[in-house]
C-alpha cells in the first residue's frame, strides 16, 4: 500500500472518528419586544468585581476578580507559595506579572498547591512553572501538591467531557455574548478558552494531611471534603490564616451543580465545616468571594454556614422519613429567615431547591417512590399525548400564547411569571417533541408566540420563552441556562469541545483513562456486527492494553492476548497526537512513528467505532 494511500486513509480516519460537532439549521429570529417593560426587581444582576492584588496579612497576596477564583501568594524572602493558579493560563501570567511588580521577582517557587481539581483552580499551572524555569529553579525543587483524590477526580470529569464543556457553559454562561456574560454565580466571568489552558498535574498527593515549613511559617495542608472529594484547605498557624478552598464563600453552597455531577455529601460538607471552626481563625481568605478578617466574625459565618447545610440535609430526611412526596420535602426544607437572608447564604450559586433534590437523590437514588414514576411514558408518547389531550396543536398554541398573557397578569410577581412562563415551556417543547403538527393548519392573529404553525414557528417561541424566564431569574447559573439554550436554538450550534481543548485534556490523563474511555464510547451494535470475538492490543509507553469484544462489550484483559486483529503500537505523545492532534498525527504516521497490528484500513474501522 502506498504512503499517499495510507495518508488518505488514515486521515479519514482520524477526522471522521474525533472531530465533529452536531449542527443543525439556525433560525432566522427577530428579537421581540419583551413581555416585561421594566427591570424586575431581585432578578439577576451584574456580578460586582474590582481586579486587584492586596496584601491581606503581611506577606500574604491575594489576586481577586482576575479570574474566577482569587489566586493567594505567600511570600517569605524572595520566595513563594503558590495557592490555585485560575481557569486561563494568560490570566495567571498577568497575575505573576502585577505580584512582580509589586514586591519583586522570586528568586524560588517553593511550592504550588491546587486545594481540587476544577479548571478554575487547575488550569493557569504552566505559568508558575515557567516562572520557575525563568528564574532557573531546579524544577524537581517545586513541590506541586495537590490530595491523592485528585488525580481520580480530574480523570472523571475529562472522560465526559463531551457531556461536561456544554453543560458548564451553560451554568457559567460562556458561550454568551460577552454583554450577556455578567454574572457567573460564584464570579464575574469565567476566563477558561481551550487555548489558554496550561495545567500541570500535582507531583505530590496526600491522604489526610501535611505540613509545608516555610521560613518560620507552618502552613497545614490538610484534607476538606465539601464541594469535591478532594477538597483540601490551608492553614498558616503563626498567622491564624484559614483558606477554606470552595468549602466556604459568600453564597449558599453548590449541593447539586446543574452542569451535572453528583450531589455532593451535604452532611460531609457540614462535618468539615464544623472542623473549620474548632481551629483558631483570625483571618478567613476563600477561594472565590472576600476576606474575612477577625475570629468573631470568621466563627458566625463558620456557623451560620454549617447549619444552612445541614438544615437543608436534615429537613430532607425529615421529609423522606414522613413519606412525603419530592415536591413537599423540598418545600419543607427551605430555610427560616435567620439562614435565609444572611449574606453567606444568598441563593445566588447553589439553591436551597436543587441542594434538597440533590440530598434526596444521594439517598434514594432516582425512583420517588410512586408507581406513576416507575416506567414513565417516554418524552415523544408523553407530548403527543399532551396534545391530544388539548385538542389538537392549533389548542396547544393558543394555550402557550395564553401562558404569555398570564404572565403579564403577574405584574412583576417573579415567581408568578416563573409558574406562567415554565407551563408555556413545557406546552411549546411538547408541540416539539410530538411531530404532530399541521402545517395548513391557521392561528388567529395575535401579538404573542406562536404566529404560525411550523416548525421555525414553534422553535422561535421557544427561544422568546426562554430569554424571559431568563429575565425572572434570581440565580444566575439559571439564568445562563436558559440563555444559552436559547442561544443554541437560534445559532443552531450546540457547544462542543473543539480540538484545543481536547488536545489540552487528553495530555493531563494517562493512556489508562484514554483507553477506559474508548470502552463506554464504542458502538455497541456495530461492535457485535462487526466485531464480536475479535482482540485488540495496544502498547502505549510500553504498557500493554489488551481487549477482547464480547456482546458489544469492549473488555480489557490483564491476562495476554493472542492473535489481535488490530493494533497500535506508539509512544504516548505520540498516541494522543491521533485523538487531538490530526496534522501530528499524520505527520507522524508518514514517518514511520507508529507501529500497526494488522491492517491499517482495519484500525481506522476500529476507531470509527466510537464516533
Amino acid at each position: 500500500m502506498g504512503n499517499w494511500f495510507k495518508f488518505a486513509i488514515f486521515a479519514l480516519g482520524v477526522f471522521t472518528a474525533y472531530y465533529f460537532r452536531r449542527k443543525s439549521r439556525g433560525l432566522q429570529y427577530e428579537q421581540r419586544q419583551s413581555l416585561f417593560d421594566a427591570e424586575l426587581t431581585g432578578t439577576v444582576e451584574m456580578y460586582p468585581h474590582n481586579k486587584r492584588l492586596e496584601e491581606i496579612r503581611p506577606g500574604v497576596w491575594v489576586a481577586f476578580d482576575y479570574a474566577l477564583a482569587n489566586v493567594l501568594i505567600v511570600e517569605r524572602h524572595s520566595e513563594w507559595v503558590v495557592i490555585d493558579t485560575t481557569e486561563n493560563c494568560q490570566v495567571m501570567e498577568q497575575i505573576i506579572e502585577d505580584l512582580i511588580e509589586k514586591i519583586g521577582k522570586p528568586t524560588k517557587i517553593a511550592a504550588m498547591i491546587y486545594t481540587h481539581f476544577h479548571t478554575d483552580h487547575t488550569a493557569g499551572g504552566g505559568a508558575v512553572l515557567r516562572l520557575a524555569s525563568e528564574i532557573k529553579q531546579d524544577l524537581s525543587t517545586l513541590r506541586i501538591i495537590a490530595h491523592e483524590k485528585f488525580r481520580s477526580e480530574y480523570e472523571k470529569f475529562t472522560h465526559l467531557s463531551k457531556n461536561a464543556y456544554p453543560r458548564a457553559t451553560g451554568q457559567f454562561g460562556q458561550m454568551l455574548e460577552i454583554d450577556q456574560q455578567i454574572n457567573a454565580g460564584i464570579g464575574h466571568r469565567l476566563a477558561y478558552h481551550g487555548h489558554s489552558v496550561c495545567a500541570i498535574l500535582p507531583t505530590e498527593a496526600f491522604e489526610e494531611s501535611i505540613d509545608l515549613m516555610f521560613h518560620g511559617l507552618t502552613v497545614k495542608i490538610f484534607h476538606a471534603p465539601g464541594e469535591t472529594e478532594d477538597q483540601i484547605a490551608v492553614y498558616i498557624k503563626e498567622l491564624k490564616l484559614l483558606c477554606p478552598a470552595d468549602d466556604i464563600y459568600p453564597h449558599f453552597p453548590n449541593i447539586y451543580p446543574i452542569r451535572g455531577a453528583p450531589a455532593r455529601s451535604a452532611i460531609q460538607w457540614a462535618n468539615t465545616i464544623k472542623m473549620f471552626s474548632k481551629m483558631k481563625i483570625d483571618t478567613m481568605m476563600g477561594c472565590h468571594g472576600p476576606v474575612v478578617h477577625g475570629a468573631e466574625a470568621v466563627q458566625e459565618i463558620l456557623n451560620i454556614y454549617h447549619d444552612g447545610i445541614k438544615y437543608v440535609h436534615d429537613q430532607t430526611i425529615r421529609g423522606m422519613e414522613k413519606l412525603l412526596s419530592l415536591d413537599d420535602i423540598v418545600d419543607g426544607a427551605k430555610l427560616p429567615k435567620t439562614l435565609a437572608e444572611h449574606p453567606w447564604l444568598k441563593q445566588t450559586y447553589g439553591t436551597v431547591e436543587w441542594a434538597s433534590r440533590g440530598v434526596y437523590n444521594t439517598y434514594i437514588g432516582w425512583f420517588d417512590g410512586q408507581a406513576k414514576n416507575l416506567r414513565p411514558l417516554k418524552q415523544t408518547d408523553k407530548a403527543k399525548r399532551i396534545v391530544n389531550l388539548a385538542g389538537g396543536p392549533v389548542n396547544v398554541a393558543n394555550a402557550i400564547r395564553n401562558q404569555q398573557q398570564n404572565s403579564i397578569s403577574c405584574l412583576g410577581d417573579i415567581s408568578c411569571i416563573q409558574n406562567e412562563l415554565q407551563w408555556g415551556l413545557e406546552l411549546t417543547q411538547s408541540l416539539i417533541d410530538c411531530n404532530c403538527i399541521d402545517f395548513s393548519s391557521r392561528l388567529a392573529v395575535s401579538s404573542f408566540l406562536p404566529d404560525s404553525m411550523n416548525e421555525d414557528s414553534i422553535k422561535t417561541t421557544k427561544v422568546f420563552i426562554l430569554e424571559e424566564m431568563a429575565k425572572v431569574q434570581t440565580n444566575p447559573t439559571a439564568r445562563n441556562w436558559y440563555l444559552q439554550e436559547a442561544n443554541a436554538l437560534k445559532t443552531g450550534i450546540t457547544p462542543f469541545v473543539d480540538i484545543v481543548t481536547r488536545n489540552v485534556a487528553i495530555r493531563n490523563i494517562g493512556a489508562d483513562i484514554v483507553m477506559r474511555s474508548f470502552e463506554s464510547r464504542i458502538n455497541s451494535i456495530e461492535a457485535m456486527l462487526n466485531w464480536e470475538g475479535k482482540t485488540i492490543l495496544f502498547v502505549i509507553q510500553g504498557e500493554e492494553f489488551h481487549y477482547f469484544i464480547r456482546n458489544g462489550v469492549m473488555t480489557r484483559s490483564m491476562e495476554p492476548l493472542n492473535g489481535h486483529f488490530v493494533g497500535l503500537i506508539a509512544s504516548d505523545h505520540h498516541f494522543k497526537d491521533i485523538l487531538g492532534d490530526p496534522i501530528s498525527a499524520l505527520s507522524n504516521y508518514m514517518k514511520g512513528e507508529y507501529e500497526v497490528i494488522g491492517s491499517t484500513v482495519d484500525l481506522v474501522k476500529f476507531f470509527s467505532l466510537f464516533k
